[in-house]
């Protein structure tokens, strides 16, 4: 799985070991304005600390929860209404606790968490009654913790990256990229096995060797996505490099 971030090219590849490194300095300037007791000082924080992490928690959402991209979206501007402009969480924020965008996953899942519950609760109420409590089921992923944050954080930057990529390479006429890319490199990643080459050679009606070239090319794609999506919110290329050796070690080490 460690070969969507290597240029290597192995037909078994064996997970990476890699030193653990510094996620880039939070905006913390930023978190403060945003959890100000000011509403327009808060907006104002918000219209620029929010954008950079929206892409990731997004795709936390929808993997995490099992949420289609409107529920998704829907259920991220209810927090963001509810919690973070009438709630203020972020003024719980602390630099000294920890990183903000643990803070924030862990207050994302909160919310999702409750708002899943509370909408089972809703389509099983009865006209007129109440759901019993044993009827109302469990959420479908308890908030995370601990490394599973880093590892949940990992995942959902990988997943906004290839979902840029898959759209460039299917709308750009090149979906042979994508194809392979999936097969060899992302399915792996999430959970799935890893499609022999001969396999994609057959759909594609091209050699192995084809396979193996298209695959570089996803790679080359999926590292610019990548490196575009955390640097949306990373402020400089050595933060995005200290964020992507973090990532790895999130998605690699045990």
């Amino acid at each position: 799985m460690d070969e969507i971030f290597s240029s290597d090219d192995a037909e078994d590849p064996a997970p990476a070991r890699v030193p653990s490194a510094a996620y880039p300095a939070t905006h913390w300037p930023d978190v403060a304005a945003a959890g100000a007791a000011d509403r327009d000082r808060r907006r104002d924080a918000l219209e620029r600390l929010l954008p950079r992490y929206a892409p990731a928690l997004l795709a936390h959402v929808r993997s995490r929860f099992g949420l289609g991209p409107e529920d998704a979206e829907d259920v991220l501007q209810d927090f963001v209404l509810n919690k973070v402009l009438v709630g203020n969480v972020l003024a719980k924020a602390d630099q000294a606790r920890g990183r903000f965008r643990n803070f924030l996953l862990r207050a994302v899942d909160n919310y999702v968490t409750n708002w899943q519950r509370d909408t089972q609760a809703i389509k099983r109420r009865p006209a007129g009654g109440i759901v019993p409590l044993a009827e109302v089921a469990e959420p479908s992923a308890p908030p995370a913790d601990g490394p599973a944050l880093d590892r949940a954080w990992a995942l959902a930057l990988v997943d906004a990256a290839a979902e840029r990529m898959r759209a460039a390479c299917c709308g750009g006429g090149r979906e042979s990229v994508w194809i392979v890319f999936e097969g060899r490199a992302l399915a792996p990643m999430r959970g799935g096995g890893q499609r022999p080459y001969a396999e994609l050679a057959a759909q594609l009606g091209v050699p192995e060797s084809a396979c193996r070239e298209l695959l570089q090319s996803g790679k080359e794609r999926f590292r610019r996505a990548l490196r575009r999506v955390v640097g949306e919110y990373a402020r400089d290329e050595a933060e995005v490099d200290a964020e992507l050796a973090d990532l790895r070690a999130a998605l690699f080490e045990e």
